[in-house]
């Protein structure tokens, strides 16, 4: 690669361009917000007004705001371009310092020692082509990204975390991809690869489009854990236009790059640090935050009928102490089990997909499968599990099934805050939830549980991709005009060798 790492502060001078549609009021804040924070002596701005409805009265608003700061400039497209068209004009044509190119959403907010440090980590290596700040409202750069609850984000909270984890985190994860919000260039990739593609037209992915094309000439896109730039989100279009140009500029990315969504899934499951995807727990929202409880039900070697009746009992016996101050939720084998546990008068949430964070996962049977164990670790800040008994691992025909199942249960006794003794009691699960969720939290023993985890995830992951990337081949094979062929002269065959035998 061309490009040399420069010291941070010793060059590459950052032309800042944020394209103008509408929306005055988050406007206004993030000009305030880069006349605050873009120290001049680093930091060019470029506003470019791009012909919105409201364009006349936002240019005389602009130009109030500026007024007299040297270091800032505004433009005015001849007609509405969208945002790629703008981008492009911008990098091309109005801009020809050959400054490196942060491109700003007009409705965020940048934070004290944001922009220093996102230009920073992008010059940390020159293999870094592209990187975007931590926010509250930023897809995979959101912070925290890993959720204890579903609803809208917010921002004071976002920033919160960030301000206390901040400094523990990695200074940059690796990512499939930055996030268009505020989206630091290097500019001898836009002089080698161009930059947005029009085809993405008013906007949505070209973003995604730009840091898989550079990344496949071998630069990488950058998330900067020490920036943070707040984005208010979605004011330059309505949900259904949004919804429209999410949908087709999709189609367009998915198409180029297959390989995209299960890149972005990879890195949401095994790049976070254990910090950052359990911070919404290790700092609650207040003191009146509920226990969050996972109480898991698969696996158990029981029918059934005699599960659903164990759950039920266990869930009515829950003590009221505990149900004051707890959420809990079901972890089930299939959706066909919510219904199962109508009869219960607790307040519980069912579901075959666990998508959220909790206090303490609680498994009602010995922990036997290894997808299990990577969900506990992803999920679950705290474990309870029952005993797993030695007696399976002495048949070898258990063993040849399932080599890993004896390491599986010392890992997970390994890291369970509380082990249940075989025919263990309602009360016994209850009280080991409860003193597993006010233990404190060791954040170097969860770290080191995270890495020991994720490393078996990634091996799991890569041997059931092997055994299904085998089995498609296989079933190809099978349905091949060659192996149909040679099926029926094996048959045709079979009585000759016959024949020949006696």
């Amino acid at each position: 690669m061309s490009d040399s790492p420069a010291a941070p502060g010793a060059s590459h001078r950052v032309t800042i361009v944020v394209p103008v549609y509408g929306h005055w009021p988050s406007l206004r804040d993030c000009v305030r917000s880069l006349i605050d924070h873009a120290d001049p002596a680093v930091f060019d701005v470029l506003l470019v007004n791009d012909c919105g409805p409201e364009a006349d009265a936002i240019e005389a608003g602009l130009r109030g705001l500026v007024y007299g700061r040297e270091n800032f400039r505004y433009e005015r497209n001849p007609h509405n371009l969208g945002f790629v068209g703008t981008c492009n004009r911008a990098a091309f044509e109005l801009d020809t310092s050959g400054n490196d190119l942060l491109l700003l959403n007009s409705d965020t907010r940048v934070t004290p020692g944001a922009l220093d440090e996102l230009r920073e980590v992008l010059l940390l290596s020159d293999e870094h082509g592209v990187a975007c700040p931590r926010s509250n409202d930023a897809t995979i750069a959101s912070i925290p990204f890993h959720r204890s609850h579903h609803g809208e984000r917010d921002a004071a909270r976002a920033h919160e975390i960030f301000t206390a984890v901040n400094a523990e985190l990695p200074r940059f994860y690796t990512a499939p991809v930055a996030v268009g919000f505020c989206f630091l260039i290097r500019r001898s990739i836009i002089d080698r690869f161009g930059l947005f593609d029009e085809i993405f037209g008013k906007g949505y992915n070209e973003e995604n489009d730009f840091c898989l094309r550079i990344n496949g000439a071998g630069y990488s896109s950058v998330i900067a854990n020490r920036s943070f730039v707040f984005h208010v989100g979605s004011t330059s279009f309505g949900s259904e236009q949004r919804a429209s140009l999410e949908a087709r500029n999709s189609a367009i990315l998915h198409a180029r790059y297959p390989y995209y969504l299960s890149s972005v899934v990879s890195f949401i499951h095994n790049d976070y640090v254990a910090l950052d995807r359990f911070a919404d727990l290790l700092f609650p929202y207040s003191d009146a935050a509920p226990v969050k409880i996972l109480l898991d039900t698969r696996n158990s070697e029981v029918s059934p009928t005699e599960a659903t009746a164990r759950i039920t009992d266990l869930l009515k016996q829950l003590p009221d102490a505990l149900a004051r101050v707890c959420e809990i939720s079901l972890a089930v084998a299939a959706r066909s089990d919510v219904q199962s546990f109508s009869q219960c008068d607790r307040r519980v949430v069912v579901s075959d997909e666990i998508d959220e964070l909790f206090h303490v996962g609680v498994t009602v049977a010995p922990v036997r499968d290894p997808e299990q164990l990577i969900a506990l670790n992803r999920h679950c800040l705290h474990w309870v599990t029952p005993e797993a008994p030695e007696t399976p691992h002495r048949y070898w025909q258990k063993r040849a099934d399932a080599p890993y199942m004896r390491q599986l249960s010392r890992l997970t006794a390994a890291h369970s805050e509380r082990i249940l003794s075989p025919g263990f009691t309602a009360a016994e699960l209850w009280q080991a939830a409860s003193d597993a969720a006010s233990a404190p939290v060791d954040t170097s023993a969860l770290e080191r549980r995270d890495t020991q985890i994720r490393e078996i995830a990634l091996l799991w992951q890569g041997a059931r991709g092997v055994s299904a990337e085998a089995a498609l081949h296989l079933e190809n094979i099978r349905g091949s005009a060659s192996y149909r062929l040679a099926r029926g002269l094996a048959s045709a065959a079979s009585p000759i060798r016959r024949l020949l035998r006696r």
